[in-house]
């Protein structure tokens, strides 16, 4: 009696195999290029082995515009240039102060990834008095840790911006005595 294959990450072994075909490459020449054996990147897209952070980074490593959050299915930006357009998009109805904190929250290591909950969508357990209402997931260090709602990310960013203000007038007027 053999064993049951057992899908680690369904996520990761889909972004490797798509991968595959956006490279236009086979799983022998990705693994190659990559230092991974033929077995190991077949196993990766199967799902059969977890794609850890260091594989993904090796990955990104040899496909510097790959990023490596899209390969371990933390966001839904293949590229670089995805990700910066996403980012522009969503910078775009912020202030110039809110644009600085947002840049030095994510220098920080935070990203905020904005998703419409279905209130279909079983594989996300959300009370069911927020379902079909967007949200804005917040990461740090590529782990989620937590959701919250526009207005609430909206307020914070007010809350937020109106400190950053108080605390350049108190300097501004520090240095001015």
């Amino acid at each position: 009696m053999g064993r049951k294959p057992v899908t680690v990450n369904k996520k990761s072994a889909e972004r490797i195999t798509i991968l595959l075909r956006f490279l236009g490459l086979s799983q022998e020449q990705f693994a190659d290029k990559t230092g991974y054996s033929r077995q190991s990147i077949n196993a990766f897209a199967r799902g059969t082995r977890r794609l850890t952070n260091e594989a993904a980074e090796r990955i990104s490593q040899c496909y510097p515009y790959i990023r490596t959050e899209w390969l371990l299915g933390y966001d839904d930006y293949m590229t670089v240039d995805d990700k910066k357009l996403a980012d522009d998009k969503f910078f775009a109805g912020h202030s110039l102060l809110s644009q600085s904190f947002l840049g030095f929250a994510r220098f920080n290591g935070f990203e905020f990834n904005s998703k419409e909950i279905n209130a279909k969508d079983q594989s996300v357990e959300i009370p069911d008095n927020i379902r079909n209402v967007p949200l804005i997931s917040i990461f740090f260090e590529s782990k989620k840790i937590g959701n919250c709602s526009p207005a609430e990310y909206g307020q914070t960013i007010i809350e937020i911006s109106d400190f950053v203000e108080f605390k350049i007038k108190k300097l501004c007027e520090q240095s001015r005595n």
